[in-house]
């Protein structure tokens, strides 16, 4: 009985389909690396040092498989790293000075394992590694000749720990390394070298940093150079989107407009909010929020993609539409599409860019699809949750959240429909709209839309008078009165006039009558009761052989 049950439960084991995996990409000095959603690393360029990880020396400009199960790859100047999901890395490529971390100095052409687990995310520099441990502590291994991996290690072959905490993010450069905190600060350590103006640590000096130093606040995202030595910056993007940077500058790599290099961090000068950034050797990129992907510096063999000359952009220049990630080399760069295709351009003498052949590249070619992508995006007024990489004909569950005082409307894009939650069935990529529109309802009617009450006003829907004084919440508004504030009325039960006609605002459910008088001294009811209704009263009398009638409003 235990036999068969066995026999029944093992298919089970291997119909269960694998989850898929974000896709990425990452580009050495002369190398390029392709992560799929199915979980495979595939890789391209040059191979001075095995750095594309398929058992050769050979260059190659046809991607080819490595290694499968990884969920992030990085790539060094000459070499590769690659994290599995169970938390353990692998490394190729160079292995002077002990950077690939498995306890030797020895060039490895096939991934070999790094003495390191339990790996959340991981960041390749020159020649030199380092690992965030889901403990938020972070590791290094490889050169450590200017402080890059803290003041203790001597180029150690196997990863040791940086003395800092409670990291969430790292990035390495060429001579230094960035370390981005929970609680949004970014720290620093290492150098940039002597061969540039300008320095990437940004803590204003010229001077080397062995113990990890505050630089900069309110921060989401870090990203640092690593490709050259003639090149070294980092860039920090604020959590309003805002994008700083310093170091290096002498072909506009800041995005600031100069060739200046800097010290400490100056401002890009990119309008719009930025999601993303990624620098290589002599070029810079930002994708924005809305998916569009602007690019600076150094572009004389099509490395910015923008098609043509000028060789030098010092202010970003728009790229490529619809593109979630951009890495890039020393003279190369790759575009990752909301549809999982990937473009590349720039040098090709090793075949960095994969596409069958040995030519530059000035503007953007297509080289492979990474996968299924499902790219939603909303219109301003809620959040969609439900995207990401997929696996051939997996189902997916889209849902649209309205933010107060808004209204989901519909899908668009790739499928059109009014269902929330909407499921959808990926047989290929798709890019889905949610479209929200502000609440046009007015359930109170007190004359304001349910928008204007909770986003505008900040008054209760739900009642016509929010503040009890008598008067509607959208006739003390158009009155120029507060409706949360009792005191601020528009009450007129002491109005006078001597005109034949005359309006008064009347509170909800108020009980008001009319005096007239030919003296301003004694008074006579004309006519009570008027009960209110939140809004203006008008009357008409007739003074015809009068001389003098005036007119009074009281309460009763």
């Amino acid at each position: 009985m235990k036999l068969l049950q066995l026999l029944f439960a093992l298919p089970l084991l291997f119909m269960l389909p694998a989850k898929a995996v974000q896709p990425a990409i990452a580009a050495g000095q002369r190398h390029s690396l392709f992560l799929k959603s199915d979980g495979t690393v595939w890789s391209c360029g040059a191979s001075f040092g095995g750095q594309p990880g398929d058992g050769t020396y050979s260059d190659r400009s046809i991607p080819i498989q490595v290694i499968a199960d990884i969920k992030a790859i990085t790539a060094g100047q000459m070499h590769s790293l690659f994290l599995k999901t169970d938390g353990t890395v692998w490394a190729a490529g160079a292995g002077n000075n002990g950077r690939l971390g498995d306890g030797s100095s020895q060039d490895k052409n096939t991934p070999v394992q790094v003495q390191i687990s339990g790996v959340k995310s991981i960041t390749a520099g020159r020649d030199f590694s380092l690992f965030l441990k889901e403990d938020g502590t972070v590791w290094g291994c490889g050169w450590n000749g200017t402080g890059q991996l803290g003041p203790d290690a001597n180029n150690p072959t196997v990863p040791v720990q940086i003395p800092i905490s409670n990291v969430t993010a790292i990035s390495a450069g060429y001579n230094h390394s960035l370390f981005l905190k929970a609680d949004g600060t970014v720290w620093a350590c290492g150098y940039g070298g002597r061969y540039w103006s300008g320095n990437p640590i940004g803590d204003g000096t010229n001077q080397a940093v062995y113990v990890p130093k505050q630089i900069m606040t309110g921060c989401n995202s870090i990203s640092a150079s690593c490709g050259s030595e003639t090149g070294s910056r980092s860039f920090f993007l604020s959590n309003d989107g805002i994008v700083t940077a310093t170091g290096d500058n002498g072909n506009g790599e800041l995005g600031d407009g100069t060739k200046i290099g800097r010290y400490a961090p100056v401002q890009t000068l990119i309008s719009g909010s930025v999601r993303s950034v990624a620098t290589g050797s002599y070029q810079s990129f930002f994708v924005k929020e809305d998916l569009s992907v602007w690019g600076c510096g150094y572009n004389s063999r099509g490395e910015l993609g923008i098609g043509s000359p000028p060789n030098v952009v010092t202010t970003p220049a728009l790229v490529m539409e619809n593109t979630m990630a951009v890495a890039s080399g020393e003279t190369h760069s790759l575009f990752l599409k909301t549809d999982g295709s990937v473009w590349a351009s720039g040098m090709n003498n090793w075949g960095a860019l994969g596409d069958r052949t040995l030519t530059d590249r000035a503007a953007p070619v297509r080289i492979m699809s990474l996968g299924i992508m499902l790219n939603v995006t909303s219109t301003t007024g809620g959040t969609v949750t439900g995207g990401g990489a997929f696996n051939p004909n997996d189902i997916a569950t889209l849902t649209a959240a309205p933010a107060l005082g808004y209204l989901f409307t519909c899908w668009s894009g790739d499928i059109t429909s009014n269902e929330n939650p909407l499921t959808v069935t990926l047989d290929s990529s798709k890019a889905i709209r949610a479209n929200f529109t502000r609440n046009p309802s007015d359930l109170d009617e007190d004359g304001l839309t349910y928008y204007d009450e909770v986003v505008v006003h900040g008054t209760n829907p739900d009642i016509a008078d929010s503040d009890g004084d008598g008067f509607k919440d959208g006739f003390e508004v158009s009155t120029g009165f507060s409706p949360n504030l009792a005191s601020s009325s528009p009450d007129s039960a002491s109005t006078i006039s001597s005109a034949v006609g005359f309006r008064f605002n009347a509170g909800l459910g108020m009980s008001y009558r009319i005096e007239d008088s030919s003296d301003l001294q004694n008074w006579s009811t004309l006519e009570t009761p008027i009960i209110g209704e939140g809004g203006i009263v008008t009357r008409f009398y007739f003074t015809e052989g009068q001389a003098k009638r005036y007119f009074r409003v009281r309460k009763n």
